[in-house]
């Protein structure tokens, strides 16, 4: 199956899921990761103790868009990537951002070569075609 082009909303989702986690008002300044929340690729020099979210889909359809992100943390301290997951579970569960609605899909922990783990949360969007049509206009 071939990948459809890169949408103008493909792009949306993952600023505003991005912003919506970095401008939380959960955070306090000195729990906020040292490397950020950046949208993949992340800038190289930021491998630990930081947040990355990718797009995996998405899908248009008579009565919704659908769709796939993941936000990936990264970090050396197991404990500290399940600080930083509960943060965003928080976060991102059932979030309602620009007309878009975020819920959690599931997580899985991995360890990413010797020293370093990350744990993947997936989360599923959706945007009513009403608010869809609405915003773009398609």
């Amino acid at each position: 199956m071939k990948a459809g082009p890169i949408t103008r909303w493909d792009y949306e989702v993952l600023d505003f899921a991005k912003d919506h986690i970095k401008y939380s008002d959960l955070w306090s300044d000195e729990f906020m990761p040292d490397g950020g929340v950046h949208i993949k690729p992340r800038p190289l020099e930021y491998r630990v103790d930081v947040i990355e979210i990718n797009q995996m889909y998405s899908r248009l359809d008579e009565d919704e868009l659908a769709g796939l992100i993941n936000v990936n943390i990264f970090h050396n301290d197991v404990r500290r990537i399940n600080s930083l997951t509960e943060y965003v579970e928080l976060i991102m569960n059932d979030a309602y951002v620009e007309g878009f609605v975020f819920r959690m899909d599931f997580a899985r922990f991995f360890r990413d070569g010797k020293y370093r783990w990350f744990n993947n949360i997936r989360y599923k969007y959706t945007m009513d075609i009403k608010d869809f049509n609405d915003r773009y206009e398609y």
